[in-house]
């Protein structure tokens, strides 16, 4: 008798996922979806799912999942006892209850530095929005009247001391890019 793959839960389709890694993911494992937009109908369509296609071995939650959350036994219970792993493809672990998981036998791992890069370079960007006035830039040229209103509104970080509460990957990616592009201490 030929081994089934292991069952993968997916909570919405990988849809920004490589189509050729996806693939390969699946010659692996038996790769199932929920389509639920949001925690109201991801819960039942999880339970109901499980019942149909279950049992689970594993859950993925796709970044961007904030609909969801939190990620608790009200949603998750339906997924015991089989479900062994459940992997976060963000960097914290706030919205989901890893005693309530450690109590079933269910692992919990995160992708910690997933999105350090991104999120410092959005910090970056807010920053330097906040110096230079992008707003007040942006209102002035959508109403047609670019370079009224907006002059000496502008300030150069050069030089300027940066600020960074906690050093975690974040931090420190943030640091580098903001010191190094920026010239900015």
């Amino acid at each position: 008798m030929a081994q089934q793959k292991p069952k993968v839960l997916c909570l919405s389709y990988p849809e920004f996922t490589d189509k050729a890694y996806l693939a390969d993911f699946e010659t692996k494992f038996e790769l199932h979806s929920l389509t639920s937009p949001a925690r109201a109908g991801l819960v039942p369509e999880l339970a109901a799912r499980v019942r149909r296609d279950g049992p689970f071995d594993a859950v993925i939650v796709r970044i961007g999942t904030i609909v969801f959350e939190p990620f608790d036994a009200e949603m998750l219970s339906p997924l015991l006892p089989d479900c062994r792993i459940i992997a976060s493809a963000s960097a914290g672990y706030n919205e989901f209850d890893v005693d309530w998981m450690t109590r079933n036998g269910i692992w919990f791992c995160n992708s910690r530095n997933a999105v350090s890069e991104c999120t410092a370079d959005m910090a970056i960007f807010l920053i330097l929005a906040v110096l230079k006035n992008a707003s007040v830039a942006e209102r002035c040229a959508k109403s047609g009247v670019w370079r009224q209103g907006i002059e000496g509104v502008s300030r150069s970080p050069r030089g300027m001391v940066l600020g960074i509460i906690g050093m975690g990957s974040i931090g420190k990616v943030g640091s580098r890019r903001y010191v190094g592009r920026i010239h900015a201490n």
